[in-house]
C-alpha cells in the first residue's frame, strides 16, 4: 500500500508544532524571568538590610543607642572640613555625668546603665537641628557637635541639655552637688583655619569641662584659646 501525504499538510503540521513549541518556550521563559526577578530582588533587599544593620552596629553605642566614639571621630573630621570650606563656626560640647562612679557604687551598675541611657536620650531630645550630633565619647562622657553654631547659641544649647538632664530627676542622694543626677559641660567654638585643628577644638572643650568640674560641677564653662583663662 502506498500512502501519499500532501506536502501542504506536512508543512501546516510543522508550523503548528513549531508555533506551540515557541509559545510554550515564551511562557516558560516569562515565568522563569518573573521568578528570578522577584527572587534576586528579594535577596538584594535582604543584603541591603543586613548591610544597613551591620553599619548601625559599627556606628552605634550598644548601651545608649546613640553614635559611638568611632562615629564621633568621623563626623567631627567631616564637619571640620565642611566648616573650613564654608568659613562657618563649629561648636563642640563635652559633658560628663557628675559623680557617676559614686552613683554606680550607690545604686549598682544596672541602674547606672539605665541612667546613661536616660541621659543620652535627654541630650538627643535637646538637639532640634538636623545637623546637630551627639555621641558617647567614653564612659559617662558625651560629645555634641554643632555645625554653623556660634558661641551664644551653643551656650544656650548646653544649658538646655544641662537643665533637661537635671529634670529627669534621677535620684543621686550621695551627690554633693544635687539630689538628682547632673551634668558638667565644657564648650569650645571656632572657625576652622589652616592654623587650627580638630584636636585644638577638642582640647579646649576638654579643659573647659575640667574647669566646670573644679567650679563645683552642674554648670557650663566656655573654653578659651588662652590657657590662663582655664586655670
Amino acid at each position: 500500500m502506498v500512502i501519499l501525504y500532501d506536502i501542504t499538510d506536512i508543512i501546516s503540521n510543522l508550523h503548528s508544532t513549531t508555533f506551540f513549541a515557541v509559545l510554550i518556550c515564551i511562557i516558560v521563559g516569562g515565568i522563569l524571568f518573573v521568578f528570578f526577578y522577584i527572587f534576586v530582588g528579594r535577596i538584594d533587599r535582604q543584603l541591603a538590610s543586613t548591610e544597613h544593620e551591620l553599619q548601625n552596629l559599627a556606628n552605634l553605642d550598644g548601651l545608649t543607642k546613640i553614635a559611638n566614639r568611632r562615629m564621633f571621630d568621623e563626623v567631627i573630621a567631616n564637619e571640620w572640613k565642611r566648616m573650613r570650606r564654608e568659613k562657618g563656626t563649629i561648636s563642640l560640647i563635652l559633658c560628663d555625668i557628675d559623680s557617676f562612679k559614686l552613683y554606680n557604687d550607690t545604686y549598682g551598675h544596672q541602674l547606672g546603665d539605665d541612667a546613661l541611657y536616660g541621659v543620652a536620650k535627654a541630650i538627643s531630645k535637646s538637639l532640634n537641628r538636623p545637623g546637630n550630633f551627639v555621641g558617647r565619647y567614653g564612659g559617662e562622657e558625651f560629645a555634641i557637635i554643632l555645625p554653623n553654631t556660634n558661641t551664644k547659641s551653643a551656650m544656650n544649647i548646653a544649658e538646655t541639655i544641662r537643665t533637661n538632664v537635671q529634670q529627669l530627676q534621677i535620684p543621686h542622694e550621695k551627690s554633693a552637688v544635687h539630689q538628682y543626677l547632673t551634668l558638667s559641660l565644657g564648650l569650645s567654638a571656632m572657625v576652622p583655619t589652616q592654623e587650627s585643628s580638630v584636636k585644638m577644638l577638642v582640647n579646649i572643650a576638654d579643659k573647659a569641662l575640667y574647669k566646670a568640674k573644679k567650679q563645683g560641677k552642674n554648670c557650663t564653662v566656655l573654653g578659651s584659646t588662652n590657657e590662663n583663662d582655664l586655670m
